[in-house]
């Protein structure tokens, strides 16, 4: 699993979070992905499949609202299949690094 992002910053709003799921995803029945926070605040966001085997969220306000590491983890239910995928991770940086 691998995770695209450019450069991010506290507070950014419309930045896509892409993960690639390795795999075909597109007759998944639930996509969700599970984040904690730098302060370890946890919750969730709905993503779309983008493609074959991509989720991607685009941030709205408040989602980014720590600097420091953010860990998300995606989940998913496809045929058989309930589970989640790698725990993949970002950092968001203050202004002016």
């Amino acid at each position: 699993m691998g995770l695209t992002l450019s450069k991010i910053y506290k507070n950014d709003v419309g930045t896509v979070i892409r993960i690639d799921m390795l795999t075909d995803i597109t007759t998944a029945t639930t996509e969700t992905l599970y984040y904690k926070k730098p302060s370890g605040s946890t919750g969730q966001w709905t993503p779309s499949i983008s493609g074959t085997n991509y989720y991607e969220y685009q941030v709205v306000a408040g989602d980014l609202d720590e600097v420091g590491t953010y860990l998300v983890q995606p989940y998913l239910e496809i045929g058989d299949f309930e589970g989640y995928g790698d725990t993949v991770q970002f950092t968001v940086l203050d202004q002016f690094e």
